[in-house]
């Protein structure tokens, strides 16, 4: 039905159309490279392989082949990502900067730290993504330094892994379906020990794990909701992990939950603008809708967020309920906006979104959605979990948008109007 075939002798993807029908990488077909990672090197550059090949798959249709140093012979042309031990070529970058140039046969990808290797993997992506030509050729200049983007959107993501039937092959396919993406920050839910325990190794080059488990009765599966944030883009200003219950600071049960209950939040602060925003994870309960146990969890979350009002929130979870259900359109009635409703694109694929229970909720007062996609798609022959996650690019502004000021005597005749996706929440704030 999708049109698209797998040659398996020219490691080629065959689709209707390509982005480029022809792709060069200094004057050699794309087909002719393959991916060469640091044998010693870290799950987070195998990870990082993987985005690099799936882009290239999507981009022009060759699946490259993706070899690790130690066992690869030389002699072939190479996209080597990280510092391999091929020696030669490698300069001293400074942290966040990445090299993209060329050695020879060889193109090198790497930087001084796990956001040096992503630059310079990102920059070869976007010279693919940005190039309109049909047929076209990558030519990256000897020497050649890639910035890491530090101005712009905010890319989060929420994920529930599934606490149940963890398989090496799943943990693979979580770690590159994240990388793939490569959030800024990503809400966790359902993350067992084994889970906590396989992201530190795997993506701690890149992301800082936040969070703590619920600690409780002796039997009860311990969960994590815990928060993944790039740790060189961001530092953690304030955060914890508290019960969704009355009596927060405690192990408790909220009358009525079949699950003990916590929230994660962190207060980061954007390291290149200075802007901070609070990233709230949570994974509400399943008791059934008559209860009132998730309306309940929504109005605790809301008198939480009550004293954070001036600052710009992103909200993860699972809510276990639906788009339209009363206790997720009591938590976006007011100051909160689902995502989907207010983003400028949307990729949702063959998913309707009304059967989603996976949401990424906004404060829409001080935040632009510019892209929404329900990632539903196979990872390495299969679903990384049950669940799709969901990712988000958006923007921050808390200048708000300068607007004619007919009522009053401001100055010039202008005033700051929080940008509030259409709606009105009281007299417009001044500068």
């Amino acid at each position: 039905d999708s049109e698209t075939f797998f040659s398996s002798s020219q490691a080629k993807i065959l689709a209707g159309s390509y982005r480029h029908s022809s792709l060069r990488l200094c004057g050699q077909p794309i087909g002719d490279y393959r991916i060469v990672i640091p044998a010693n090197g870290s799950g987070f550059e195998r990870g990082l392989a993987t985005r690099l090949r799936l882009a290239i798959a999507e981009d022009c249709g060759y699946l490259l082949p993706v070899v690790d140093d130690a066992t690869a012979y030389g002699g072939e042309y190479e996209i080597r990502i990280g510092k391999t031990a091929r020696t030669t070529g490698y300069s001293e970058t400074a942290s966040g900067e990445g090299y993209a140039k060329t050695d020879g046969k060889a193109v090198l990808l790497y930087g001084a730290s796990a956001l040096g290797n992503t630059t310079a993997v990102n920059a070869l992506i976007s010279a693919m993504e940005k190039d309109p030509a049909k047929e076209t050729d990558i030519v990256l200049a000897d020497g050649a330094i890639a910035l890491v983007n530090e101005t712009g959107g905010i890319r989060t993501m929420t994920f529930n892994l599934q606490i149940w039937g963890v398989t090496e092959q799943r943990m693979v396919r979580i770690r590159d379906t994240i990388l793939t993406y490569l959030p800024d920050t990503v809400g966790l839910q359902e993350g067992s020990t084994v889970w906590h325990d396989w992201l530190v190794q795997e993506l701690g080059d890149y992301y800082e794990l936040f969070g703590t488990e619920r600690e409780e009765l002796p039997g009860t599966p311990i969960e994590y909701v815990p928060i993944l944030y790039a740790k060189e883009k961001f530092d953690l200003v304030k955060g914890e992990t508290f019960w969704l219950t009355d009596t927060p600071d405690r192990l408790s049960l909220l009358p009525g939950c079949e699950y003990y209950r916590t929230v994660t939040y962190a207060i980061l602060r954007n390291r290149a603008d200075g802007k901070e925003f609070m990233h709230l994870n949570m994974h509400w309960d399943t008791a059934p809708a008559e209860t009132g146990v998730r309306e309940r969890e929504a109005e605790l979350v809301l008198d939480f967020l009550s004293d954070y009002s001036e600052l710009a929130c992103v909200l993860t979870g699972d809510y276990n309920c639906g788009y339209a259900s009363p206790e997720f359109r009591l938590l976006t009635y007011d100051r909160f906006t689902n995502s989907s409703d207010i983003c400028k694109q949307m990729n949702s694929g063959t998913v309707n979104i009304t059967t989603m229970i996976d949401f990424l909720v906004v404060s829409d007062d001080f935040i632009d959605v510019l892209q929404y996609e329900i990632v539903y798609r196979r990872m390495h022959g299969g679903y990384a979990s049950d669940h799709p996650a969901v990712v988000i690019d958006f923007i921050i502004d808390y200048n708000g948008t300068e607007v004619l000021d007919k009522n009053h005597s401001a100055k010039d005749g202008l005033i700051v109007q929080p940008d509030m996706e259409g709606k009105h929440y009281g007299p417009l704030h001044r500068t």
